[in-house]
């Protein structure tokens, strides 16, 4: 997946994004790839359900592999 609104509609759904799926968004936001509307959108979601913890670790690894 490379397209940011797929992984904003996943932040909306309960069981929220894999790993793998966070690592990709994160790489996406990181690279420019998402408007800042989207990002806030996005991580606005995520703090209303609650981060999972694939979300978090998926996170934490992108943002240290950068």
């Amino acid at each position: 997946m490379n397209n940011f609104q797929t992984y904003l509609d996943l932040a909306f759904t309960q069981d929220g994004l894999s790993e793998q799926e966070m690592s990709s968004c994160v790489s996406l936001m990181m690279d420019g790839n998402a408007n800042p509307d989207d990002m806030a959108r996005f991580l606005t979601a995520l703090h209303q359900r609650g981060e999972t913890v694939d979300e978090i670790t998926g996170a934490a690894k992108m943002m240290k592999e950068r």
